[in-house]
């Protein structure tokens, strides 16, 4: 009698494990025709993501063998394969574990906008699994959860509700993360960063105003978006950029206009090389705050002029070194700093302005055998030729000063003295 109490007892105990054990989390896949067989990607016609409604469903575990409906309860991974650019839907709140993406078009980019309602992202991952083919995704739903968000694969990623309150860094592996909603902040709780990994950030339809911390890492690129059709779209980034990459800032633009602004109070600590290869870079930080830590490269950009502008004086750190290429131009508006070192290749142009003063240890012009310019209305330009000349410190020890027409004339007579 004992031995069979045991057994029914130890019987109860299975059964009530089994019934509180939580069913394993899939990865369910997006039929989009549940009676063609085998696995059909996205039409182009708007799609519903709900719980509970059509019957059947539209996600499968097994290739389109089965299907059943999206249960938010399980945690599932959703993968959705899509041929263009097309919509999904939310017409229940959804929670998931995370979304991977198939671009089915092998002859270009495509996106995927997931929209309406509340999407809660319980892992924060978002990933692309087509090898050569571009995923994009654009969230515009509400995005919820407490682990960020993670783009890795992703072309192109946008975040347009500014209702979004997930907590956790933006974190993009690669891709470029498109500031779409003009001065509207829609990355989450107040203390959440943007970090970008050999990533990009670019303005797009509108002024981008960025207050947040970006966190930069191997070489990165932020972009001002503008093209005929648009307008100038600039970029403003007014947080700080921190981090150990190097920071390319360029335009997206059929006719190279556009400008991108570096300003706010906290200075920008990066430690990688600032490349200046847009239409205007402008250096506006405030409070004797650093723009740039390290060193400086103006000009390299597809066409024009490269402008680095000055807004305010003291923007570029004492230790930084200047490189001002041939098509390079570095405009100090009438304000001061002092830098390590400033280093000119023929063609480039130092525009000091009637009243500026750049102070530097070492200037070396390439391509000038003699210190020679012209010098109109405050601007100084070096002219064509051949060899590096190496210009002392005037006077010694002291660093030296380039300054209006006066310090035109004395670099000229020192370089007569040596």
């Amino acid at each position: 009698m004992k031995n069979m109490l045991n057994k029914s007892t130890h019987a109860l105990l299975a059964a009530s494990l089994l019934i509180a054990l939580p069913a394993t989390a899939a990865t369910l896949q997006w039929d989009d025709n549940t009676v063609t067989a085998g696995l059909q990607s996205m039409g182009g016609t708007p799609r519903q993501w709900t719980t509970g409604v059509p019957a059947a469903g539209n996600w499968t575990i097994d290739s389109g063998a089965t299907h059943q409906n999206w249960v938010n309860a399980n945690n599932d991974t959703a993968n959705i394969s899509y041929g263009g650019d097309h919509q999904m839907q939310l017409q229940t709140a959804i929670t998931v574990n995370a979304i991977e993406l198939n671009n089915t078009n092998t002859t270009g980019t495509r996106r995927l906008q997931v929209l309406n309602n509340t999407l809660t992202l319980t892992s924060g991952q978002v990933s692309g699994n087509t090898t050569g083919h571009l995923e994009r995704i654009l969230l515009g739903s509400q995005v919820s959860g407490n682990n960020g968000l993670t783009f890795t694969n992703i072309d192109g990623a946008w975040l347009t509700n500014t209702g979004n309150n997930f907590t956790g860094d933006i974190v993009m592996n690669g891709g470029t993360l498109n500031h779409q909603n003009q001065a509207n902040d829609t990355y989450g709780a107040a203390g959440n960063k943007i970090r970008l990994n050999n990533a990009g950030l670019s303005s797009n339809n509108a002024t981008a105003t960025i207050t947040r911390e970006i966190v930069v890492t191997g070489d990165v690129t932020f972009r001002a978006h503008s093209d005929a059709g648009t307008g100038l779209n600039p970029l403003v980034v007014n947080g700080p950029i921190t981090g150990t990459g190097n920071v390319t800032f360029t335009n997206i633009t059929a006719n190279n206009v556009g400008s991108l602004t570096l300003g706010g109070s906290a200075s920008n600590t990066y430690d990688g090389v600032t490349r200046a290869y847009a239409n205007l870079l402008q250096l506006n930080k405030s409070g004797g705050a650093t723009a740039v830590a390290g060193n400086l490269d103006i000009g390299g950009g597809p066409t024009g002029t490269d402008v680095v502008r000055y807004l305010a004086g003291n923007q570029i750190a004492d230790t930084s070194t200047v490189f001002i290429n041939a098509s390079g131009r570095l405009e100090m508006n009438n304000f001061s700093d002092v830098i390590n070192s400033l280093s000119v290749l023929s063609g480039g142009i130092l525009d000091l302005g009637s009243s500026g003063v750049l102070t530097v240890n070492s200037l070396i012009i390439d391509g000038n055998t003699q210190l020679a310019g012209t010098y109109e209305g405050g601007d100084f330009t070096f002219l064509t030729g051949t060899g590096t000349s190496q210009l002392v410190v005037i006077p010694e020890p002291a660093s030296l000063a380039l300054m209006g027409l006066g310090g035109l004339l004395m670099l000229r007579r020192q370089r007569q003295n040596k």
